[in-house]
């Protein structure tokens, strides 16, 4: 497993542990960048 491949993993959990908490994020895994929508308080 190479090491995109972890960072890719790590930001898909970051982003389903977003959502669990109410943020509306989405990951995008080929760029390795977590996009946040919504109002940011």
């Amino acid at each position: 497993m190479g090491i995109w491949h972890k960072l890719a993993c790590k930001g898909v959990d970051i982003t389903h542990l977003a959502r669990e908490n109410g943020i509306d994020a989405k990951c995008d895994m080929q760029a390795g960048r977590i996009f946040a929508y919504g109002d940011l308080i």
